[in-house]
This record gives C-alpha cells, structure tokens and sequence, in this order.
C-alpha cells in the first residue's frame, strides 16, 4: 500500500489552501474594482486602500491616491 508520508501531505493541503485564498482574493479585488469604476464611492474608497496596502494587487501609492 502507498502511503503518503504526513508532512508531504501538510505540504500539498497548505498549498492547495493557499491557491483557494489566492484565487478568492483575486475575485473579492475585481469585484471591487468593478464597482468602484461604476462609480460607487464606498468601492473607491476600499479599492484606494487596497492599492494603498497592495492587498489582492500590487501597491502603488499612485494609484491607491488615484482612488
């Protein structure tokens, strides 16, 4: 019987956790900017503080003052 040894298994679920996280953030990010460029101003406001604090894209100062 094969067996996969524990820690490579940790390995594999953390990564597929991370991927799903990645994958979610990703999605919540376009939602948001979707809405910000639909004009809503709570949108705007979240969408400058994502760029301010590059969470879910990278930061870019500009752009987050941009918004």
């Amino acid at each position: 019987m094969n067996l996969i040894p524990s820690r490579l298994l940790a390995v594999l679920l953390l990564a597929t956790t991370s991927l799903c996280g990645l994958l979610l953030a990703n999605q919540k990010f376009d939602d948001l900017r979707k809405a910000a460029e639909q004009g809503d101003a709570s949108a705007q406001y979240g969408l400058g503080g994502a760029y301010d604090n590059g969470e879910g894209v990278a930061q870019d100062k500009v752009e987050a003052v941009t918004w």
